[in-house]
């Protein structure tokens, strides 16, 4: 492109506009914790305010490493619940958010229509 050199990077030039002013940040990453209770029952939380913001949230419903104590007694996480902790941190939200996409390469609960020909 004219007006570049070879190892020079171009920055955005509406970088600095008032119109992206707070847009660009460091990391888009938020803290979302699902505490549980004695009970074994939890909720959902998120450390910072996200409306108007589109929310991608990732799941491994499959990641059996990850656990939780009930009644004194340490459990591993299945993925129904992985899936519960989704649904909670998605109820956190509360609606105030742009759009929500979730990221689960393991699609939980789906089915493949069987063909009956």
């Amino acid at each position: 492109m004219p007006g570049w050199s070879s190892g020079e990077k171009k920055e955005s030039e509406h970088k600095t506009t008032i119109a992206f002013a707070g847009y660009q940040k460091d990391s888009y990453i938020i803290g979302a914790k699902t505490p549980r209770f004695g009970s074994g029952e939890a909720k959902g939380e998120l450390t910072e305010s996200v409306r108007g913001d589109d929310l991608y949230i990732m799941v491994d419903v499959c990641n059996y490493n990850m656990t939780y104590t009930m009644n004194g007694l340490k459990n591993h996480m299945s993925p129904d619940d992985h899936y519960q902790d989704l649904k909670r941190v998605i109820a956190a939200v509360g609606g105030r958010q742009g759009r929500i996409n979730v990221i689960m390469p393991f699609l939980y609960e789906s089915r493949q229509q069987e063909d009956r020909s």
